[in-house]
């Protein structure tokens, strides 16, 4: 909830506070109501027709978003299409799923830091092969496959079991493969993001 409140008003779907079921006494956060839904649910639906102007910008837009987050310190850790939100694709974007979150320098002895967590297609290599813990340059990571996927409509890796045998892959530097008809400077980007993530 407090990085919620940290991330409101810059780019991220808008918190409005928690509220509590009265059966159940589950508290939930209230959050905007995005209209289109999710990215992944979003591009199932509508990749057909949307052009490469549209996929441009929207990439610009989910790439700023990224950047105003990591401004304010903290690492997403999570970032995939189910957590990019919107009422309208064609006119914004919004991030959500900050549940593992974390903020830079908070708690760094913390042990639950060296953990695994996330949606694998979407994990840095080096996060997966031990080498590195969660840092905004695998977010970029994160974000290079998101992008793969706003290019292709495809999720990554989709005809491959999500196991312990496609992270040792991806370990080993097994990657989408981007297609011939990728505008070059798209093409750029995601080899780029893809190849290596520390760069940052």
């Amino acid at each position: 909830m407090k990085i919620h409140l940290k991330t409101n008003r810059n780019g991220t779907i808008k918190f409005y506070g928690i509220t509590q079921d009265p059966e159940t006494h589950s508290y939930m956060m209230v959050l905007d109501y995005a209209k289109d839904g999710n990215l992944r649910e979003y591009l199932k639906i509508n990749f057909n027709n949307i052009n490469w102007e549209q996929k441009l910008k929207n990439l610009f837009r989910l790439s700023y978003r990224l950047m105003n987050i990591h401004e304010l310190d903290i690492v997403h850790q999570d970032f995939h299409p189910g957590y990019i939100l919107s009422s309208d694709f064609r006119d914004s974007i919004q991030v959500s799923g900050f549940g593992l979150s974390k903020l830079i320098g908070v708690n760094p002895n913390n042990p639950e830091k060296k953990n695994i967590v996330g949606v694998l297609p979407y994990i840095d290599p080096e996060v997966l092969s031990g080498d590195e813990e969660y840092t905004k340059a695998a977010d970029v990571y994160s974000f290079g496959i998101i992008a793969y996927e706003m290019v292709t409509g495809f999720p990554p890796y989709l005809d491959i079991p999500h196991d312990n045998d496609l992270a040792l892959k991806i370990s080993n530097g097994l990657r989408p493969k981007i297609p011939f008809h990728t505008p070059k400077i798209n093409y750029k980007l995601n080899y780029e993001v893809l190849g290596r993530s520390s760069y940052i």
